[in-house]
């Protein structure tokens, strides 16, 4: 079903953009007003310097530099989708 379907989505890496508090799993993905997803891991990563995480996005919203945002306790913070992996 895949192979002629395609499949509906993708995992992707998403690195923080600003200072800001780090990524959970569960925190939700967003493209301007519009929910894609949720995390489904994250953390601060000591060697970049700054919060990373991974999520699954539908197609169309997975290509590396698209800007994403992600909303941490209630604000929102910009994030970058990146090529895997992170370093």
């Amino acid at each position: 079903k895949q192979k002629s379907e395609g499949i509906p989505e993708r995992l992707v890496a998403l690195k923080m953009t600003t200072k800001s508090p780090p990524p959970r799993h569960g925190y939700e993905v967003y493209d301007k007003e519009t929910k894609l997803g949720e995390l489904t891991s994250g953390g601060l990563s000591p060697g970049l310097g700054t919060g990373i995480g991974m999520a699954y996005l539908p197609n169309g919203h997975h290509r590396v530099g698209t800007e994403l945002t992600i909303d941490v306790r209630g604000k929102r913070y910009p994030a970058l989708i990146v090529k895997k992996p992170f370093l």
